[in-house]
């Protein structure tokens, strides 16, 4: 609720400051979002309204970032602030000083070592999740959740694509920094200890909290690889008894994504730009030979993470 509440508030204020700074009210930044990978009807957009596509995106970052601040990070702080009783229920070290207890630097790297050995797992089960685009045609639901995903992908696109040293440190805060703080502090910091007291097991209430991580994105042709994340986040908070592991392990994700963008690393930028593309099961981006041997060496990693922490 105090997330809901929050979020809807400074949504609010970010709809009020819009058209104060770009002249945008949310019609037309809707439109525009739709305009935006038809080349010829977005400058047309853009000449009509009298708008550089760098103000756009500028306006879109703060709008973002209101958004991130209200849903999740500053509920998050409140709640942890104000309701930390029984925490320890679900932390194996309360010695460690709690949710904000300080990290090593080699519990940092491996908390990071651990993402990049799960990621191209991770990278090919979104592939995979993707096939639900085939029942498209047949199943409307299906349908709904394609559209979904395009305007989501076409909005990252319009943040990426702009040029300039002010739009490259916006990008980063809002879609790297601000999304790995503030959903850690909500989901692993706050509802998963919630619903480790409720249900009485802390392997339960990752697991559920990872699943609900994923669902309020509502993008369900990522659902699956969101979730498989959202637990891994679960667990380094879990077996470390701090947030830190978990949001550096987030950002590094979210800032992989971002670098893959500007440097088409994997052909990031044709799965934004083309989300409509046939869909082919060969186009996996990660070959088996890496997957297998890759998540090996994560479960072996996530395992001495375990033992590590239990000693």
């Amino acid at each position: 609720m105090a997330c809901l509440l929050s979020g809807m508030a400074f949504s609010a204020l970010g709809m009020s400051l819009l058209p104060r700074f770009t002249g945008l009210g949310m019609d037309d930044l809707t439109r525009g979002i739709e305009y935006y990978g038809q080349k010829a009807a977005w400058e047309e957009w853009l000449r009509t309204l009298k708008l550089q596509g760098w103000e756009l995106s500028l306006g879109v970052m703060g709008l973002q970032a209101l958004t991130s601040l209200g849903f999740f990070v500053l509920p998050g702080f409140w709640f942890l602030q104000n309701h930390l009783e029984g925490r320890d229920e679900l932390q194996p070290h309360p010695l460690h000083g709690g949710w904000f207890a300080g990290t090593g630097l080699i519990q940092a790297l491996l908390s990071v070592a651990v993402l990049l050995a799960f990621l191209p797992l991770i990278y090919n089960v979104y592939h995979w999740n993707h096939a639900l685009r085939l029942l498209s045609d047949s199943i409307p639901l299906v349908a709904q959740w394609v559209q979904t995903e395009e305007q989501a992908s076409r909005l990252i696109a319009l943040l990426l694509d702009q040029s300039g040293a002010t739009l490259a440190v916006g990008g980063v805060l809002v879609l790297v920094i601000l999304p790995a703080v503030g959903e850690e502090l909500v989901f692993r910091g706050s509802l998963q200890p919630l619903l480790g007291r409720i249900l009485g097991r802390p392997h339960a209430a990752v697991w559920v909290s990872a699943l609900i991580f994923s669902a309020i994105h509502g993008q369900w042709l990522g659902f699956v690889p969101r979730f498989l994340l959202g637990a891994l986040f679960g667990y380094l908070a879990l077996w470390s008894g701090s947030l830190w592991p978990s949001v550096l392990a987030h950002m590094s994700n979210n800032l992989l994504s971002l670098l893959a963008y500007r440097w088409n690393w994997l052909n990031a930028r044709a799965v934004i730009e083309e989300a409509n593309a046939p869909y082919r099961w060969s186009d996996a981006p990660m070959a088996w030979w890496v997957v297998l041997p890759a998540t090996v060496v994560g479960v072996f990693l996530l395992v001495q993470w375990a033992a590590r922490t239990k000693t």
